[in-house]
């Protein structure tokens, strides 16, 4: 991992044994220049302690374990017990959110919704849903993720320009 918002050459890390992964980048906003949602979801809800086992089964199916977080059972009963955890359920979980009580306001840490609703605007509703008492809210996206950059733009968040590089061992090594 090589985290910077310095404009310059990234070192290179091959001769080590290492190849570039992937790209992530933070993105903020103040409250004051945050855009209202056109409408708030009533699905959002805390999660319970017994949606954990849930959560942490639809993050391990869908993040990718070398670069994203993936939270633990523990972890996860923090958040519930924080009341940081929130999810959207039809029959069964289709998304969840995490939203990190900071100091300075939130850190939005992970939306993820399961594939057959990625398009329904269910990511949406967790960010239309993000906490009103923050004086910032933060969140990072992978470079390639342009839906979730656009989604995250819709709501006023910009670039702050720190990247974060994570490098991976070079297999082929």
């Amino acid at each position: 991992e090589y985290l910077t918002k310095e404009n310059i050459t990234i070192p290179n890390f091959e001769k080590y044994g290492f190849g570039l992964y992937k790209i992530f980048s933070r993105y903020s906003v103040l409250k004051e220049n945050r855009i209202s949602p056109k409408r708030k979801s009533d699905e959002v809800q805390l999660a319970d302690i017994e949606d954990i086992y849930d959560v942490q089964r639809i993050a391990q199916s869908i993040f990718d374990p070398l670069c994203d977080f993936i939270p633990t059972i523990k972890e996860l009963e923090i958040f519930v017990q924080n009341k940081e955890l929130f999810i959207i359920k039809k029959d069964e979980i289709i998304g969840f959110a995490l939203y990190l009580k900071q100091p300075y306001g939130y850190d939005f840490r992970l939306n993820c919704v399961v594939p057959e609703y990625q398009s329904k605007l269910v990511g949406y509703k967790f960010v239309a849903n993000l906490p009103n008492d923050g004086k910032k809210y933060i969140c990072w996206a992978d470079d390639n993720n342009s839906s979730a950059i656009r989604l995250n733009e819709s709501i006023g968040f910009k670039t702050d320009g720190l990247k974060n590089y994570i490098f991976v061992r070079n297999i082929s090594n």
